[in-house]
């Protein structure tokens, strides 16, 4: 920085006070208007001087800005040391979350595709059991009774009886059918066939002939049943009797509803996305 010109003044004045002194001690006064032979000298030797004393300020200022320098360095490193171990904590930290996050995602998926099982095997036993209507492939098989009446104690024994139906109803599950129906009533594990005087009932509901049994299924293999196979001995030998008439179709998209039984103690399931 410049020196101000008071503090200019005042060093000048030191200075010749200086050569003055100088002056005096190696010589004899000089005579007022006579140069001093020492004045260049002295000039030149004042120049060194002036030099020196900036070299020992420049120097002194050098020592004192190093130590400050130095412990600038090291507080800068040791705050960057500080923050990289804070960032080595926190990416521990987020690398554990994502760990946690895909474990619980997993476990998620997993219980997701288990009650998605769960509900394809629900709607598999609804099916089966009646809640729920199905439509598919099968049979048809109609019963009438008999053209010519044959009467025995005053009873008509070619018309069609529970027995029959049950008989025919009972071949179908055992040979392939997965769904069947009475007249458009559901045949479930709680629907009884029985007569009630000349009325022949389904799970409590009263049908009128001709009596039609739909059934879904394997329809190769109740069509062999009811012609070739136990159930099929049983309706030919009823048929030549006492004259009831059983007919059975092959049928594609039957619709058999579902049972009218109430459902109860259900609950929904949901599917975790």
């Amino acid at each position: 920085m410049p020196i101000p010109d008071a503090d200019q003044e005042d060093s000048m004045r030191l200075l010749y006070r200086v050569l003055d002194d100088a002056n005096h001690s190696f010589g004899p006064p000089i005579p007022k208007g006579q140069k001093s032979r020492f004045t260049s000298v002295f000039a030149g030797a004042s120049v060194f001087v002036i030099i020196g004393i900036f070299f020992g300020v420049a120097i002194g200022l050098t020592r004192q800005l190093e130590p400050i320098s130095d412990t600038t360095r090291q507080q800068l490193q040791e705050r960057i040391a500080t923050i990289q171990s804070q960032l080595s904590q926190t990416q521990e930290t987020l690398e554990a979350n994502i760990s946690n996050v895909d474990e619980i995602r997993a476990n998620t998926s997993l219980q997701s595709q288990q009650i998605r099982n769960l509900n394809s095997s629900i709607s598999a036993l609804e099916l089966l059991s009646g809640y729920t209507a199905i439509r598919g492939d099968g049979i048809r098989v109609e019963i009438q009774a008999s053209v010519t009446p044959s009467y025995e104690d005053g009873v008509d024994l070619g018309v069609v009886i529970d027995s029959d139906i049950a008989r025919v109803v009972n071949g179908l599950l055992a040979h392939g059918a997965i769904a069947v129906s009475v007249n458009d009533y559901r045949i479930t594990s709680k629907s009884a066939i029985r007569s009630a005087g000349e009325a022949i009932l389904v799970g409590y509901r009263p049908l009128t002939p001709p009596y039609v049994i739909l059934a879904i299924g394997d329809s190769k293999s109740m069509l062999l049943e009811m012609k070739t196979g136990k159930t099929g001995e049983d309706i030919t030998e009823i048929s030549n009797t006492y004259g009831v008439r059983f007919s059975t179709y092959e049928m594609t998209q039957i619709t058999i509803p579902q049972s009218l039984s109430p459902v109860r103690n259900r609950v929904p399931i949901r599917i975790i996305k």
